[in-house]
């Protein structure tokens, strides 16, 4: 698109230490960078006109991120072992951005809804501090793993807006806003899990699995406007919340190369920080986000047909409380985090692979039939999901450490977005697109690749919803980099 670039930089590092026979201590870090300039989506008018044009709200952006950890290994005995790991995660973003913004009629600025010149600047930082003990105990018909996990996740927001000039109704002065925003977002957890891995009789083993889990939420947020409207807003909440996973299975090895197995896991997924506030009237807004469970059954097979590696499964799943997350306008000044009461899906994924002389083809296939069983949204298609995907690799070893290759990738149609009982359902179209990449590595340690994306100038949009948002997807374009290890 117009006025897109972006640039990274990355490195990564690690060192080991064998402290004796049986014991490791191993440090990494990572480190990366990037920055660029990027604009919101554009409406199917402007697509049809230009649909390499960029929005109208351009925004510079810089991103940093630091990753540290230490991980300590004891093997105790043949049959005992122990691993500690503890983590840092720092990530530092700025954005700086400038342009037409969308007010609500409905707004605290009266009836007079438009489109304004503005400015927005954020500064976002997120830490992530954690620590996982595990012990693994292996005996002749099986193994035990129990252990224990700590994180600390938090996430302060500060971002300013301004609109220098406003429209407020005929006969009436202009009004000039400035809102100034901190939210601090935390959420500690502590988990124990424990897995056990035990053969039955002959070539049948059982496996489960356990996880208890406690999150405390505390969320401090502030606001302040100045200008013609003049006001301020505080809000602090402190929550608790507990979930359970469990999960069971049959595992049957009929020979020593192919595998059935069933399963069934009972799951959840806990609200994040961010996820815990809404963006209304370009303010923040705690929300009453809950967790999410789901119920997953599971039969599959693995192993090899016809010397050709394949994988099948089918499954069945049902979520409670489902988290949904929906982008009012390209995310400046609304979007709502929500619960969708109970969903439904169900399908299956089939990958296999192949090797043919210098000739290496592999090929995967997802289907998914989804429903809105219960709630607002009964009877809909879950947004955002793809009926079908499917993707075609094949690699060709010209001469040792030289390969081409060539990837064909499609995506089924899906729906845009969940709409109130009466209006239209709208769905964004399927997509095919094929791929080419290169890769060599002229001695050891270095790798150098190029390729081409979307060879074919397919024209197609990475996400579109009904309230007319489309945000455009390369039409074709190159890369090449190197990867250096030392």
């Amino acid at each position: 698109r117009e006025k897109d670039k972006s640039k990274t930089h990355f490195v990564s590092g690690g060192v080991a230490y064998n402290l004796t026979d049986n014991q490791t201590l191993a440090f990494n870090a990572k480190y990366s960078q990037g920055n660029g300039t990027t604009s919101n989506g554009i409406t199917k008018e402007q697509i049809e006109e230009n649909r390499r044009q960029a929005g109208n709200f351009i925004t510079d952006y810089k991103e940093t991120t630091q990753d540290y950890s230490l991980k300590y290994d004891y093997k105790i005995s043949e049959n005992w072992e122990i691993n500690a790991k503890g983590y840092y995660q720092v990530i530092d973003s700025n954005n700086d951005s400038a342009g037409i913004i969308q007010i609500s009629p409905d707004s605290e600025f009266g009836n007079y809804g438009g489109k304004y010149s503005g400015t927005m600047v954020g500064d976002f930082k997120e830490t992530k501090l954690g620590a996982n003990l595990k012990e693994k105990f292996s005996y002749d018909s099986g193994s035990v793993i129990s252990g224990y996990e700590f994180l600390s996740n938090k996430l302060d927001r500060n971002s300013i807006v301004d609109f220098p000039y406003i429209f407020t109704g005929p006969g009436r002065p202009p009004m000039q806003y400035n809102l100034v925003a901190n939210n601090n977002l935390g959420k500690d957890t502590h988990s124990i899990f424990a897995l056990l891995d035990q053969k039955v009789i002959g070539d049948l083993s059982f496996n489960a699995g356990a996880r208890q889990e406690w999150a405390k939420f505390n969320i401090d947020r502030d606001s302040n406007i100045t200008g013609s409207h003049q006001a301020k807003a505080a809000d602090s909440k402190s929550t608790h919340d507990s979930n359970q996973s469990y999960s069971a299975g049959l595992v049957y090895d009929f020979n020593p190369t192919n595998k059935i197995y069933v399963a069934y896991e009972r799951g959840f997924v806990s609200p994040s920080p961010t996820q815990l506030v809404d963006k209304e009237n370009n303010q923040y807004v705690l929300n009453n986000l809950k967790s999410q469970t789901g119920d997953n059954y599971e039969i599959g097979y693995k192993g090899y047909v016809l010397n050709s590696f394949f994988t099948l499964t089918s499954f069945y799943m049902q979520n409670n409380n489902e988290i949904v997350f929906t982008d009012f306008d390209m995310g400046h000044t609304k979007w709502h985090y929500k619960n969708i009461d109970r969903t439904r899906r169900a399908g299956a994924e089939a990958f296999a692979e192949q090797n043919v002389w210098r000739l290496t083809f592999n090929e995967s296939a997802t289907y998914l039939n989804t429903r809105v069983l219960r709630g607002e949204y009964a009877g809909q298609q879950v947004a955002t999901v793809p009926d079908f995907k499917a993707i075609v690799n094949t690699k060709y070893e010209v001469i040792d450490k030289l390969n081409l290759g060539a990837r064909f990738n499609y995506t089924g149609k899906y729906l845009e977005n969940n709409v109130a009982a009466g209006q239209q359902e709208t769905f964004a179209p399927s997509t095919f697109t094929t791929d080419l990449t290169m890769d060599y590595s002229p001695f050891n340690n270095l790798y150098l690749m190029t390729g081409v994306n979307n060879l074919f100038n397919e024209k197609y949009n990475i996400s579109q919803d009904s309230f007319g948002n489309y945000v455009v997807a390369p039409e074709r374009n190159y890369y090449v980099g190197f990867r250096y290890e030392f």
